[in-house]
């Protein structure tokens, strides 16, 4: 079965082709992983593109940040009832809600200590879920996992 493509100047306001990239990216791996209508939490979502493309596709897309403004606009941009928007933190998010797959796209290199972060997110995937993480590296998007990145997720028990 063929993954959709998602009609990015209708659902994102991407226009360079790294960001348009990570989206495809980003859907690729959820459309083989998930089922339709997955549960799908964008984290750090900024202006909601990425929510708006996967949300396209017909997953039920939660994005969230901490900025009202970056909130606020994503809201104004979304057509989708699939897809909503909330200022908060992931760690808010945890009164029970489990997700298939959480993306957290260019937020971990922000971050001093991601341990936290990483915890609530292994609290809150579903057993069998995917987390879905890019970060800028230098060497080209989304080839390359450090290290140090590595043993942040072997901390909460995920394999690499």
């Amino acid at each position: 079965m063929s993954n959709k493509k998602i009609n990015v100047g209708q659902y994102t306001e991407f226009t360079e082709i790294v960001d348009i990239k990570r989206l495809n990216f980003i859907a690729e791996i959820i459309q083989t992983y998930c089922h339709s209508g997955a549960k799908i939490l964008d984290i750090g979502c900024g202006n909601g593109n990425i929510a708006r493309g996967i949300g396209s596709l017909g997953y039920q897309v939660t994005g969230i940040d901490f900025s009202a403004n970056a909130i606020n606009y994503a809201k104004s941009k979304n057509t989708l009832p699939n897809v909503t928007f909330k200022v908060c933190s992931a760690e808010e998010v945890t009164d029970g809600d489990q997700f298939d797959a959480i993306i957290c796209s260019e937020v971990l290199e922000h971050l001093h200590n991601p341990d936290g972060l990483m915890n609530t997110i292994a609290e809150i995937l579903r057993p069998g879920a995917i987390f879905i993480a890019t970060v800028p590296n230098g060497i080209g998007p989304r080839n390359y996992l450090s290290p140090d990145r590595c043993n942040v997720c072997r901390k909460v028990g995920w394999e690499i």
